[in-house]
């Protein structure tokens, strides 16, 4: 057993000190300037006019008054949209684009809580 110990030929005054602060320097390599957070991009937003039941797997389904998330354009009578977390093309005709500028989420700190008030004359114990 104690064949396998470790050991080094080192004597004390010969070893490094190990530093308390070494993880210190690492600060350095941070960026200096933070990046500044990407405000919402308007996206276009496509409204059902009509119903369309996708005759493949890779056209959308949707009916009328859906909203659809335009990704792209695939040509002037197709586009790619996304809705209800599906993916699909879906035709240019069925649909009125207009472009959707999304609103920013706020922190929930932001908003008043209401105040939780129970009044002890209306409860009751439930049998």
């Amino acid at each position: 057993m104690n064949s396998r110990r470790h050991t080094d030929n080192f004597i004390p005054s010969q070893k490094s000190p190990i530093s308390l602060n070494r993880y210190d320097d690492f600060d350095d390599l941070a960026p200096a300037v933070k990046p500044r957070p990407r405000s919402p991009e308007p996206r276009l937003v496509a409204r059902a006019l009509y119903n369309f039941v996708g005759q493949t797997a890779r056209e959308l389904t949707f009916r009328k008054g859906d909203l659809i998330y335009v990704r792209r354009q695939v040509d002037k009578n197709w586009y790619e949209g996304e809705l209800n977390a599906m993916v699909g093309l879906f035709p240019t005709n069925y649909v009125e684009v207009s472009v959707r500028t999304p609103t920013p989420l706020r922190p929930l700190d932001d908003h008043p809580h209401p105040e939780l008030t129970i009044d002890p004359k209306k409860l009751r114990l439930i049998p």
